[in-house]
């Protein structure tokens, strides 16, 4: 049998060449395509899975109220005016900067 490895210690990877190591692997053939779709049907019913609504994503402006017809990708913030990417932007800045003094 393989020895233990010890608490705290560090066990080797095993590597490549390990002959020690077996692989199989298993071939199923079917004789024709009806036992074939038979066993594995085309459509898998899935009754494990329940069916949950999509999750709603904010489309609303934070700044506006609006309906947001844009989204910074640097903020991950949806917007809806111009004036609001500014205001944005502007709070991202000052953001940085805060925390890039607070870190210095």
């Amino acid at each position: 049998g393989a020895n233990p490895t010890p608490v705290g210690a560090n066990p080797t990877p095993p590597t490549a060449t390990d002959s020690t190591d077996k692989y199989s692997r298993n071939f199923v053939t079917f004789p024709d395509s009806d036992i074939l779709s038979a066993n594995f049907p085309a459509q898998r019913s899935r009754p494990h899975r329940l069916n949950f609504p999509p999750p709603t994503v904010s489309r609303v402006c934070p700044v506006t109220h609006l309906p947001a017809k844009y989204f910074d990708p640097l903020t991950n913030t949806p917007y809806a005016t111009v004036a609001a990417f500014k205001v944005l932007r502007k709070l991202y800045a000052e953001q940085v900067v805060t925390v890039t003094d607070s870190t210095a």
